[in-house]
């Protein structure tokens, strides 16, 4: 397939090829959502795979793959028996739908949105993705921000569309039509999140915010992060099970091997 990368980029899928012992494979995807998407080598795998949408751009496209190897050199660092991956299937599904149902009490616009699977999914999903891609993603851009200078723009511009999608999601329509569970979740986890971004990757998201609501939970939430230091994905998981024990959802997602035959998952 016919794909340009940056020197600094081709440089790092040559590391993540020589620290893994695995060629890194390129497919065309039509019809992805993103621009990339990967699938890291297993034991019996040729490679490690990642598939590009025919809408890959410049300069988001080349933060995007360096972000991916990243991902397996992170997830490479552990043994092979010890690495687990998150599923969240029906069981977990109706946890969450359960929970929302509270929300929903002496809300009837609630309960009738409960009623819609897609709208449920959209709103469940999407916090479970946000919990247990935000720990990893903070050391992805703090690595790429230290070591891959030539990407600082790209960077600069896939960084600054999330935070403004985050202050979007803070106006008060759709506090309104949101479940509390789902509008504190998000609220709280990016929060979090843009806090760390600026303590390690070199931002300055905060100064921008203003006062946020819940002020209280998300500092109380960062001080009890930041006892968790280490750089691995076993201390990305015990952030995320950290925010889903303060955030009372830790029954929305489970960790299980990746060669398990129990993985299902709408993530």
């Amino acid at each position: 397939m016919d794909l340009t990368i940056l020197d600094s980029v081709e440089d790092l899928v040559k590391r993540v090829e020589e620290e893994t012992g695995k060629p890194v494979l390129w497919v065309q995807a039509p019809g992805m959502n993103s621009m990339v998407e990967i699938k890291p080598a297993g034991k019996e795998d040729k490679g490690h795979i990642f598939y590009i949408s025919e809408f890959f751009k410049d300069p988001e496209g080349q933060h995007l793959i360096a972000c991916k190897c990243y991902q397996i050199l992170r997830m490479f660092r552990e043994e092979a028996e010890k690495r687990l991956i998150p599923s969240s299937g029906k069981e977990h599904f109706n946890n969450a739908r359960m929970r929302l149902a509270l929300d929903a009490e002496g809300r009837p616009d609630l309960s009738r949105a409960l009623n819609e699977d897609e709208i449920v999914r959209a709103w469940i999903y999407g916090v479970v993705n946000q919990l247990i891609s935000q720990p990893a993603d903070i050391y992805i851009q703090k690595a790429i921000f230290e070591e891959i200078p030539e990407l600082e723009e790209p960077r600069r511009i896939v960084l600054e569309r999330q935070f403004l999608d985050f202050m979007a999601a803070q106006k008060e329509e759709v506090r309104i039509y949101s479940p509390k569970t789902i509008y504190d979740a998000s609220l709280i986890m990016n929060s979090v999140y843009l806090n760390l971004l600026d303590k390690l990757a070199g931002t300055d998201f905060l100064s921008r915010t203003g006062v946020l609501p819940q002020s209280r939970k998300i500092a109380r939430l960062l001080k009890a992060t930041l006892e968790i230091t280490s750089d691995s994905p076993e201390s990305d998981r015990q952030i995320t099970d950290l925010w889903a024990d303060f955030l009372s959802i830790r029954d929305w997602y489970e960790w299980i091997s990746p060669d398990s035959e129990e993985i299902v998952s709408g993530l």
